[in-house]
């Protein structure tokens, strides 16, 4: 996309992930993206939106934006300048619109299903980014020392922020973690020391309550759609960012939290900056995210990416501006994950606290080894080839859990492992007729487990 009057270029690529859901692998991928370019048939104008749907709506939410927020806006903007004083008024009144026809629609029920919404307007070398949700904005800055530092462009709205929080409990909301609600933590909200870059050892946010149910449950505090959790201060009015390009911005990310759940800003700049094609970079940013997703769940989230590069902006086209430094100085986003939390908007029981103290302490693989030929490595490589938990591991991270499994011979009729039993272990079986699993095994087997 090049930009005439700025003798500029944008070259942009997007990819999309359908999570895997064990429970529902036929779900649909409720993410959504929308790129227009020459937008309103002005050249000098590009739009690029990202939606993360969720509740059982959730894809017909998030494409329902897709569909109608390029008309909301040209209706809403019209021909108002950028710099009009009533631009970010205007924008926010086109997703505040979507809200509301949203709600009016009639081939789906949006009163606990919703989506989330960034997006980025640049219109020659300013740059609008409209934010409801935990989704995210960045752009790559090149400093004066050469590192390429990643720069926020949208704030995380969720119960980490003071103000988020506050505005939400006015209505009435409760706000509290998983542990809060079932009087397993005590009461607290300290949550703010975690904003930033930091890491989140415990996986459970705080989120938005009814103050007589448990429900909606939402991480994130502004939505398109979500009717309920509406009446609880969970609302559809865009906070509204302003960014100047220059010289020294190289490329802008967009994406779902999908990619944000266990990446920094940073990385994912690090990570981009290694290539000159933007579907590329796509590529393994999206296959980092849904790699580290199956390490520390047992499912992915849906997972979806826009690169936009700048090319040719030269020196003196645009300065550092003052509003620039203030978003540099103020944005703190919520921190990443390195444990699995509880997915409560799905409706999942409260999972056990039971091996809590095991799985804080450090594994040690070297002291838990047990010696194996090449021709049993073969075999468990065999084995779990096209296991959902083993497929996106690297081959030194599948020599790692292959060399702590060890053998166990049983006999015929001796139980494995029941349904519903308590238990730490992962079974492969490596020999065997008619074994079932959770069942008993019809011959003598030989079975590894992951002690």
């Amino acid at each position: 996309m090049f930009l005439p009057d700025y003798t500029y270029s944008l070259k942009y690529s997007w990819q999309s992930q359908r999570g895997y859901y064990p429970e529902s692998p036929k779900k649909a991928n409720q993410d959504a993206c929308l790129i227009v370019k020459n937008f309103a048939k002005n050249q000098n104008i590009g739009y690029f939106g990202v939606y993360d749907g969720h509740g059982h709506y959730g894809d017909k939410c998030s494409g329902y934006v897709r569909s109608k927020i390029s008309t909301l806006l040209m209706n809403s903007i019209q021909k108002t300048p950028i710099n009009d004083p009533s631009f970010d008024s205007k924008f926010g009144a086109a997703h505040e619109q979507c809200n509301e026809k949203m709600h009016q629609a009639t081939s789906f029920d949006d009163s606990s299903s919703g989506t989330t919404a960034v997006s980025v307007w640049i219109e020659g070398t300013t740059v609008k980014v409209a934010n409801l949700g935990d989704s995210r904005a960045i752009v790559a800055e090149r400093k004066k020392d050469g590192r390429l530092k990643a720069i926020a462009l949208s704030q995380d709205q969720t119960p980490y922020r003071k103000d988020e929080r506050e505005r939400c409990k006015l209505t009435g909301a409760r706000v509290m973690t998983m542990d809060q609600l079932e009087g397993l933590a005590p009461m607290h909200e300290d949550w703010g020391v975690n904003l930033g870059e930091e890491i989140d050892d415990g996986g459970d946010p705080p989120r938005i309550w009814a103050p007589d149910g448990r429900y909606p449950g939402t991480a994130f505090t502004r939505s398109i759609g979500d009717n309920v959790a509406e009446t609880l201060g969970v609302y559809a009015t865009p906070e509204i960012l302003t960014f100047d390009l220059d010289s020294t911005h190289e490329f802008i990310v967009v994406a779902s939290d999908g990619v944000w759940e266990f990446l920094t800003s940073q990385s994912v700049v690090d990570m981009v900056a290694n290539y000159k094609d933007p579907a590329e970079a796509c590529r393994v940013v999206v296959h980092e995210s849904y790699t580290l997703w199956l390490r520390h769940e047992v499912r992915t989230d849906d997972i979806t990416m826009i690169v936009i590069q700048i090319k040719g902006l030269r020196k003196g086209s645009a300065g550092p501006t003052s509003r620039n430094n203030q978003l540099r100085n103020s944005i703190v986003q919520r921190p990443v994950r390195r444990r699995r939390k509880r997915d409560v908007v799905a409706g999942g029981d409260p999972e056990s606290n039971k091996y809590a103290k095991e799985d804080a302490e450090e594994y040690d693989i070297t002291a838990n080894a047990v010696p194996k030929t090449k021709e049993e490595m073969k075999r468990l490589k065999l084995a779990v080839k096209s296991n959902f938990l083993f497929i996106h591991l690297d081959d030194i991270q599948s020599s790692n859990i292959f060399s702590v499994m060890k053998k166990v011979v049983v006999n015929q009729g001796d139980t494995i492992i029941k349904q519903g039993d308590d238990g730490d272990k992962f079974y492969v079986v490596d020999e065997g007729k008619k074994a079932l699993f959770g069942g008993k095994l019809g011959t003598e087997e030989c079975v590894e487990g992951v002690v």
